[in-house]
């Protein structure tokens, strides 16, 4: 059962990276979003129907397997890293948190909302 998830998610991560044809820059402060559904509304523009249908067939649990997947990108891409800090206040119920727990609560909403479209 793990292995499939872990297949599940290098599956997802391959398939939302090979949608770029460009390398994938990081958005600079003036393009941040600043809240979690303005960054979950940007993922489901920009994710292939592939990647969007694999994360909503996971369950709960298996999110965790996220983090260095989509989390990853999560975090880099929208500046969770670098100052983004009313998306890490948005994403942790007005507190700053750490970026690994933030880009954790927007890969929950990112599910959430596919689970609930799909």
């Amino acid at each position: 059962m793990i292995r499939k998830k872990i297949v599940l998610l290098t599956l997802l991560l391959v398939g939302f990276a090979a949608k770029a044809e460009e390398p994938v820059e990081e958005l600079g402060p003036d393009r941040w979003p600043t809240t979690v559904e303005a960054t979950v509304d940007d993922l489901i523009e920009r994710m292939p129907d592939s990647s969007k249908e694999k994360l909503a067939a996971m369950d709960e649990e298996g999110l965790a397997l996220a983090h260095f997947g989509i989390g990853l990108h999560i975090r880099n891409y929208y500046g969770l890293w670098r100052g983004n800090d009313k998306l890490l206040r948005d994403a942790c119920g007005g507190e700053a948190c750490h970026p690994d727990d933030a880009s954790g609560h927007i890969v929950k909403a990112l599910w959430s909302k596919l689970r609930e479209s799909g």
